[in-house]
């Protein structure tokens, strides 16, 4: 499956053509969540961690160079912990909500929706609490049914 190329040297700043400009505002006018945000924004693709690719995913943020990273991670391991439990990368996929962004992203859904199917039976092994696995697996049907 062939992604949309993109420069993993470059932040997604450079990529998407604009700056923060953190002078602008005082250290303490910010949440730790938007100085995470702007400065995820300034580091190259290829030097993100995977708890920052689900951090950016949460905030529907660059997702068209985002996604195929995260398919990489979750081609090696799908149920990868990123930062809070097994499964929390592909659960933060399934709930993107950016309005009609998977209808105009067919081919990043499809390879998702391929990797759930070869999956899913994996679940059952997987270090979870009952109401997570129940979410995990809504979100699965639910996203597939779309």
């Amino acid at each position: 499956m062939e992604f949309k190329k993109v420069h993993n040297d470059k932040s997604i700043s450079e990529l998407e053509g604009w700056k923060w400009d953190s002078s602008k505002f005082p250290n303490d006018s910010t949440s730790g969540i938007e100085n995470r945000f702007f400065k995820l924004h300034d580091i190259p693709l290829n030097k993100l961690e995977i708890d920052d690719i689900r951090f950016l995913i949460n905030q529907n943020s660059a997702l068209t160079f985002i996604l195929p990273i995260a398919i990489l991670s979750l081609e090696k391991n799908f149920f990868v912990e990123t930062e809070y439990y097994e499964g929390d990368l592909i659960n933060s996929i399934l709930n993107i909500n950016l309005d009609g962004f998977w209808n105009q992203n067919l081919e990043l859904k499809n390879k998702i929706i391929s990797l759930i199917i070869k999956n899913q039976s994996q679940m059952e092994f997987i270090d979870l609490d009952w109401e997570t696995k129940k979410e995990l697996k809504s979100n699965f049907k639910k996203f597939i049914q779309e």
